[in-house]
């Protein structure tokens, strides 16, 4: 997933405040940032990848696009266990 923002490590610090993967079974397979206003994160799984943009959306941070990436890997769509 691509998340956009004036100020990635700004948007990175508030995502991680408020969203905790394991309460929600997402399982982050890794983030980096690019440059200052990109972050990409790496999920297990295209269902995790949903949930997880609909949990950032739901932060409601001004400025914040979110958009799922199929370019991400390594992903499968198997059930992780926790």
């Amino acid at each position: 997933m691509v998340v956009r923002s004036e100020d990635a490590e700004k948007t990175f610090r508030a995502i991680k405040d408020k969203i905790v993967p394991a309460q929600h079974n997402l399982c982050v397979l890794g983030h980096y940032k690019p440059n200052g206003s990109t972050m990409l994160i790496n999920l297990a799984a295209k269902d995790q990848r949903d949930e997880m943009k609909i949990l950032i959306d739901e932060l409601s941070i001004p400025g914040v696009e979110v958009k799922n990436s199929g370019k991400l890997l390594p992903t499968n769509d198997q059930p992780y266990k926790y």
